[in-house]
């Protein structure tokens, strides 16, 4: 076993490791574009006065010159800035970038002090400020105000800082408080721990088994189902008594269960997580205010349990609540409303297909394509493939599969190693389908041997895949007067699937029974669907 002296030095060269990297890939220019771009016009406007007021030296202004052009132009234009900012040589201009990049976020940070997030943080610098000049009785004064706060917010780590900070204080000074004041300030510090240890270990096992969703998805097989149960069941933090659990720590419980539930495919238990996630808000509304981003995150966690169950009714119900929330909420700050456009549109393309609404998406998928296309930048690969992966899936009910090879190319051709290799196994075996469909017979010789490889690669053949990629092969050389009874046999093959859980998800990714049966009996897949979700058949 390593020392913990040793231990410690990797912890610390690994940490050291990671931050070289990060400012070796920073980039000024990119990021002092995005952040002015992300800025409010109120948020410009008290730049501009706090900068004015900041500055009273004329070389002092040259930087808000450069503020200028990236505002109007949407980036850094040399040509207009060596008009306006004389003798402009690479340092300076290098110089002035790192300066407007400081008085940004030194407004911002003065901008927001009083807003709910920052207003802690305001407080515990002006305690500290105060202490430095040797008014430690108004220190505490301020102390005990701010810890007020933080007991209401549960904001344990800052509430810990506080209770750090009076320790200082009373350990320097004669303060007038009673006797038993250090023996006070050492408990309340041990159950502040205690809180935020338990906090910690459920977010960091909630995270854990999130990135192990993001890498493999769903399992596959009885081994993939035990791997993780042995996983889940070994790394489990220990579970305090209800009575000792505070929100985060039910929050990150919950997540955790949530995740386990959802990777292992029994989305009912995984939906009395998630909707005891969202639960949690109704009970402490507060935080719906406060943290505003992970209250959508366990509408969307509900939303995405409620889709693999295909339980139309009250995955209406939840979208409704999410919908009304981001509409009625004007203060969400530019990071939550990209998480609430990521959200919001998945759950919408998902009740599409809940509801087999298919035709009447068409503008829908039209426009949220364009906004997808300009907010690009802004989403991370594994949204930007579950969206392709779905507006596909819409495309090809429609029978447009044109678009929706357009889409699945998007996620087939970059190759998103290790993200989601199951989505796109999906996305490869969608596209062979459309080109079936399409009739493109001489493209689907290369499309199966390069699908086949690929599911080889990707460890990710199952029964389904084995079956369809056989009735592909094979019915590439039939009549159009054979492939009928070819797809009743298909037909009968995938549903001897059904009683297999590990192949039943292939059949939600891909609804292969619906348009067996709109070939059987030469109607729409969009028809066949549509009657399926209003219980006509």
């Amino acid at each position: 076993m390593p020392k913990k002296g040793h231990l410690t030095k990797t912890i610390y060269f690994s940490v050291i490791l990671t931050i070289s990297v990060r400012m070796s890939t920073f980039n000024y220019d990119t990021s002092l574009v995005q952040l002015i771009g992300s800025l409010s016009k109120s948020e410009k406007r008290y730049f501009k006065i706090h900068s004015n007021r900041s500055n009273a030296t004329s070389s002092g202004f040259q930087f808000l010159l450069l503020f200028d052009v990236i505002e109007k132009s949407g980036g850094l234009d040399q040509k207009k800035l060596e008009k306006l900012i004389s003798n402009l040589t690479p340092k300076k201009l290098s110089d002035l970038k790192r300066h407007l990049y400081r008085q940004i976020l030194e407004s911002l940070r003065i901008y927001n002090a009083e807003k709910d997030g920052f207003r802690l943080y305001t407080q515990i610098e002006r305690a500290r400020v105060l202490y430095n000049k040797g008014l430690f009785l108004d220190s505490l004064h301020l102390l005990s105000k701010a810890k007020i706060e933080a007991i209401s917010d549960q904001d344990h780590l800052r509430l810990f800082e506080i209770l750090a900070f009076e320790k200082e204080i009373e350990s320097t000074h004669v303060t007038r408080s009673h006797a038993k004041r250090s023996e006070e300030l050492a408990n309340e510090t041990n159950a502040v721990r205690a809180v935020m240890r338990a906090e910690a270990d459920w977010s960091e096992f909630a995270l854990k088994l999130y990135s192990k969703y993001l890498e493999k998805g769903h399992v596959n097989t009885e081994e993939e189902h035990r791997e993780i149960k042995d996983y889940f069941e070994r790394e489990m933090p220990p579970i305090r008594k209800p009575e000792e659990r505070l929100f985060f720590e039910w929050l990150y419980y919950h997540q955790s269960y949530g995740w386990y539930y959802f990777i292992i495919q029994n989305f009912v238990q995984g939906f009395r997580h998630s909707r005891s996630e969202v639960d949690l808000y109704h009970r402490y509304p507060q935080f719906k205010l406060s943290h505003p981003h992970l209250y959508i995150k366990a509408l969307h966690n509900c939303l995405s349990v409620l889709y693999n169950c295909m339980d139309a009714p009250r995955h209406h119900a939840y979208l409704k609540e999410m919908e009304e929330f981001i509409e009625s909420d004007a203060r969400l700050d530019s990071n939550t409303r990209r998480m609430a456009f990521v959200y919001l549109n998945s759950a919408r393309l998902n009740s599409v297909i809940l509801t087999g609404e298919f035709s009447q998406s068409r503008q829908y998928l039209k426009s949220f394509e364009q906004e997808l296309n300009e907010f690009q930048f802004k989403l991370d690969d594994y949204r930007l493939m579950i969206f392709w992966y779905k507006m596909a899936s819409i495309y090809f009910t429609m029978g447009d599969f044109q678009s929706c090879n357009r889409l699945l190319n998007e996620i087939i051709n970059p190759n998103q190693k290790k993200l989601r290799e199951d989505l796109q196994c999906f996305a490869r075996l969608l596209s062979i389908i459309a080109h079936f469909e399409m009739g493109n017979s001489d493209l689907l010789t290369y499309l199966i041997k390069s699908t086949y490889r690929f599911l080889l690669k990707m460890n990710e053949i199952t029964r389904f895949h084995e079956v369809l990629i056989d009735f592909l092969k094979i019915s590439l050389f039939k009549e159009p007067e054979e492939l009928k009874e070819a797809f009743v046999q298909l037909k009968e093959d995938f549903e001897n699937l059904n009683d297999d859980r590990y192949e039943q998800r292939a059949l939600l990714y891909l609804d292969a029974t619906s348009s067996l049966e709109s070939k059987i009996e030469n109607r729409s897949v969009e028809e066949v669907i549509y009657e399926k979700r209003r219980g006509l058949r």
